[in-house]
């Protein structure tokens, strides 16, 4: 199994648009430190990968290259479901008592 830990302090110090100096004051280590873990020279502590995903506000497992997030969909995607080309489900909750028809006339 490689680690790929290195890759992911990178990746989310990149999405928050830190420094490696910013993350360095955050953790109150080094800015040399952040650069060898980003370039797998060296590894977070235990203590260190837990303030890590603290600070990034990502798992451990996933900074651990352990677990991947789950992507994000439109709301929409998620009412519709297609099944085929020709036939798609469209689901909806109704508060009443009588039967709703949706957008395609279907009840």
């Amino acid at each position: 199994m490689k680690i790929v830990i290195g890759t992911k302090i990178k990746e989310q110090r990149q999405q928050h648009e830190w420094s490696q100096q910013t993350v360095a004051e955050r953790l109150h280590v080094s800015r040399q430190t952040i650069s060898k873990w980003e370039l797998g020279k060296s590894y977070p502590d235990l203590e260190l990968l837990v303030a890590l995903s603290k600070l990034f506000a990502v798992s451990t497992d996933e900074l651990l290259g352990l677990s991947r997030r789950p992507v994000q969909r439109p709301w929409w995607q998620l009412l519709l479901r297609k099944r085929s080309r020709t036939d798609m489900t469209v689901k909806w909750y109704s508060g009443g008592a009588g039967s709703g028809t949706c957008c395609c006339g279907h009840n």
